[in-house]
């Protein structure tokens, strides 16, 4: 149901082009910038941003009295950053307690509706920041529709799968090869998919279970670490 989108952007080249921030030796140059992005991975949505503030950042040249202005006046730049249909790019916000403890200033959301390559600043064409842009469309749900596929000289082809759930799979598949359907489980072989000869000679067999479930321990990796981070980049984990 419905459609992902997943954008890979780097928001200091937005600043950079704005001239809210200046790059140096690979680097942000603290010194001549006014903000930077802060935490955030090119494929997070929520840019977290920091002001280059002065006695807090080296050499940062933002007073605090000043953060407000400087903080409107990139809230108005925005405005000009719009994807190929006019649709805007990014929203100022406010960083949620979380955002704000990972060091936030305020946050700018990357807009998903109406995405369209190319990123454009006063209509004209911006290259560098969107880095890619892909859509993925059959993310599913409870109620999405699935398909269920068999094939072979003992399936009957009349025969309706209606009602199906993705819980009949494991008894059908052991009544398919001839091993016996545990009680206790949460679906039902469908028998009536095969052929009514097949059926004859292959009784459906049961049994009370199949057994408890094996108890492991999982052991986490820095590779499981890394993807976790991933997901909660993507916002699928707090």
């Amino acid at each position: 149901e419905g459609e992902t989108t997943h954008i890979r952007l780097n928001f200091d080249t937005v600043l950079e082009h704005l001239g809210f921030l200046v790059r140096s030796d690979g680097g942000v140059d603290l010194a001549r910038s006014q903000l930077f992005s802060y935490s955030s991975p090119e494929r997070s949505l929520v840019k977290k941003v920091r002001f280059a503030l002065a006695g807090r950042e080296e050499g940062g040249p933002v007073a605090v009295a000043d953060r407000s202005a400087v903080r409107d006046r990139l809230e108005t730049a925005l405005e000009t950053v719009t994807y190929a249909g006019g649709a805007p790019a990014f929203e100022v916000r406010d960083p949620t307690l979380k955002e704000k403890e990972e060091g936030a200033d305020f946050s700018v959301e990357v807009l998903t509706e109406g995405v369209r390559k190319p990123l454009m600043i006063d209509g004209a064409r911006f290259r560098g920041a969107l880095r890619s842009l892909n859509r993925l469309s059959g993310t599913h749900g409870r109620k999405t529709s699935g398909v269920f596929i068999a094939a072979g000289p003992d399936i009957d082809p009349q025969s309706q799968t209606e009602g199906l759930r993705v819980i009949d799979v494991p008894p059908t598949v052991l009544f398919a090869i001839g091993l016996p359907v545990a009680d206790d489980f949460a679906g039902r072989a469908r028998t009536e998919i095969f052929t009514e000869g097949f059926r004859r000679t292959h009784p459906l067999q049961t049994i009370p279970t199949w057994g408890e479930p094996m108890e492991g321990v999982g052991r986490s990796s820095a590779v499981d670490e890394e993807l976790v981070d991933q997901l909660r980049a993507l916002g699928y984990i707090e």
